[in-house]
C-alpha cells in the first residue's frame, strides 16, 4: 500500500470514528415514532465520499463505500431498538422496511447500491433460494460481516462479528460464519410493470441480510432454513448493550481463500436404463454409477459439490424414478451435496419422487389436472388429461367426478392449456415405466410455463 493510500485509509478511519461517536438521539416526542440519525449519517458519508472522490480504487453511493484494493465495504446505519432475547429475523434491513423490531441494524443505503459495491470489489452472486426456479440452496460469494458501534456506558467503538449478536434458545452464541451474497432478483415495478426494479429496494421486508432463506434479500446464511423453521432459533444477544439509534457501521470483507470451503460444480448425465453416469467436473472420474460417485464424494474432505442432473433422452421413466429416489436419499444424508436447478426444459429431479400418498385422489388437498400417457403396441404415445370435480354433499369427503379429454398432439394440449389455464398450477403425470424421457418431455414442454409444479408417477407401480 502506498503512502498516499495509507494516508487516505487513516483519514477514512478517523471519519468513521467520528460518526460512531455521535450520541444516540433521545426518543421522539411523537408516539410510536422511531429515533433517527439519518441527517448526521448523510453528513458523515458525504465527508467520506468527498475524501476518496478522486481515487479510482474507491466507489461510493449514498451511505455505502467500497475499496477495491483492500476489498472492504462500509455501510452506514443505526442500531434498532430490538428487545434483547427477542427472535432475530434479519441482521440488517433497509430503512423503509418497518421490520426494525426483528432486525439488528437499519441501513439508509439501498440494497441495490450495496450489491454494486460487492461487485466493485470483485464478488458475484449466483442466486437466492427460489423454489419456483428449483433453487433450494442460497449460492454466491461469501463475506465476513462485522458491526462497529459504541456500547452503552463506553466511549470508544468496538467491532463485533455479526454472529456474536445472536444466541440460540440454549443461550449459546451463534458459531462464527459467513453470509452468502445471493443478490435479490429484478422484478416488475408495481407502478410500471414494464420496468424492472431491484426487489430488496422496493418489496418488503426489504432485507439486506436475513436469518432464513428468502428470495428478496441481498445476503442469506449458507444453509437451508424457512422463516417458520428458523423462528426463535436466532435471538438477540442480551450481553450486547447499545442504545437504540446508536450509529453503526456494517463492515464487509471476503474471507481469505484458505478459509473458504472449496465449492465444485459437477454435471452428471444419466445415460441409459442402467443409470450409468457421465461426470463432468471431477478430475479422474468420467463414467461411474450413482453409488460409486456418492462414495467418492464422501471421501473428499472440506468440499461442497453443486450438482446439475441431466437425463439423456433415451432414459426410461422407471430409471428416472429409481435414480431420483436414490439421489434424494443421498442428498438428505449428506452435508456436501447441493442439487442445482435442472437444464432448461427438464424437470427438477425430485419431480420423479413425489409423495406416494397423492396417488390416491382422496389424500390430495386439491385436485390438479392429471395427464395420463400410454404406449400402444406400435410404440405410439396416446394421451388424455383428466379434470376432477369435487361435489360436496353431507359427508366429510366430496364425490370426485372425472372429466376425461383425449389429446391428439402435444401442440394441441399446449394450446388448450394456454387458452384455458387451470386455477391449480400443479400437474400430476401418470405414465408407463418404459416411456422414454424425450417422449415424456414432448408432452410436458408445451405446458411447463403453466405448471411450475409437476409430479410424475409410474402408471403401473
Amino acid at each position: 500500500m502506498t503512502d498516499l493510500a495509507q494516508s487516505i485509509q487513516a483519514l477514512l478511519a478517523g471519519l468513521l470514528l467520528n460518526f460512531l461517536q455521535i450520541e444516540a438521539p433521545s426518543a421522539p416526542a411523537e408516539p410510536g415514532a422511531t429515533p433517527s440519525i439519518r441527517p448526521q449519517t448523510e453528513v458523515s458519508h458525504r465527508e467520506a465520499a468527498q475524501l476518496v472522490a478522486d481515487h479510482p480504487e474507491f466507489w461510493s453511493a449514498p451511505f455505502v463505500l467500497a475499496n477495491r484494493e483492500t476489498r472492504e465495504i462500509w455501510v452506514w446505519g443505526q442500531v434498532t431498538g430490538m428487545i434483547p432475547g427477542d427472535p432475530v429475523e434479519f441482521f440488517v434491513i433497509y430503512e423503509q422496511s418497518g421490520q426494525d423490531y426483528e432486525s439488528l441494524m437499519v441501513t439508509f443505503a439501498k440494497p441495490s447500491d450495496i450489491h454494486k459495491a460487492l461487485e466493485f470489489i470483485g464478488l458475484q452472486p449466483v442466486g437466492p433460494v427460489d423454489p419456483a426456479r428449483h433453487r433450494f440452496w442460497p449460492r454466491g460469494d461469501h463475506v465476513i460481516p462485522t458491526f462497529s458501534f459504541v456500547p452503552k456506558d463506553a466511549e470508544e467503538p468496538i467491532e463485533v462479528p455479526a454472529h456474536e449478536w445472536i444466541v440460540h434458545p440454549d443461550e449459546s452464541v451463534m458459531k462464527p460464519g459467513t453470509w452468502v451474497f445471493t443478490g435479490a432478483p429484478m422484478l416488475p415495478d408495481p407502478g410500471d410493470p414494464e420496468t424492472k426494479v431491484y426487489a430488496a429496494d422496493v418489496f418488503g421486508p426489504n432485507s439486506v441480510a436475513s436469518t432464513f432463506n428468502l428470495r428478496n434479500t441481498l445476503f442469506d446464511l449458507p444453509k437451508q432454513g424457512s422463516k417458520t423453521g428458523m423462528y426463535g432459533h436466532y435471538n438477540r444477544n442480551p450481553a450486547i448493550e447499545v442504545a437504540e439509534a446508536a450509529p453503526v457501521i456494517l463492515h464487509l470483507t471476503p474471507p481469505a481463500p484458505d478459509d473458504l470451503i472449496t465449492e465444485t460444480d459437477l454435471k452428471i448425465q444419466v445415460l441409459d436404463a442402467e443409470a450409468n453416469l457421465m461426470v463432468q467436473g471431477l478430475p479422474g472420474v468420467e463414467s461411474t454409477t450413482l453409488e460409486a460417485l456418492s462414495q467418492n464424494l464422501a471421501e473428499r474432505e472440506d468440499q461442497i459439490f453443486w450438482i446439475e442432473v441431466d437425463f439423456a433422452s433415451e432414459v426410461p421413466l422407471s430409471t428416472l424414478i429409481n435414480f431420483s429416489r436414490q439421489l434424494e436419499a443421498i442428498e438428505n444424508a449428506s452435508d456436501k451435496l447441493r442439487v442445482e436447478p435442472p437444464p432448461t426444459g427438464q424437470l427438477y429431479y425430485q419431480a420423479y419422487n413425489p409423495d406416494a400418498r397423492y396417488r390416491d385422489r382422496n389424500n390430495r388437498p386439491t385436485q390438479p389436472l392429471e395427464l395420463q400417457l400410454r404406449v400402444d403396441t406400435e410404440g405410439q404415445v396416446n394421451a388424455h388429461y383428466i379434470e376432477i370435480d369435487e361435489q360436496w354433499g353431507e359427508g366429510r369427503r366430496p364425490n370426485l367426478i372425472e372429466r376425461r379429454h383425449d389429446l391428439t398432439s402435444p401442440e394441441a394440449w399446449g394450446e388448450r392449456i394456454t387458452n384455458d389455464p387451470p386455477l391449480v398450477r400443479v400437474l400430476f403425470v401418470f405414465a408407463p415405466g418404459e416411456l422414454r424421457h424425450e417422449d415424456l418431455l414432448k408432452w410436458l414442454t408445451p405446458v411447463l410455463e403453466t405448471f411450475p409444479v409437476v409430479f410424475v408417477y409410474d402408471l403401473e407401480n
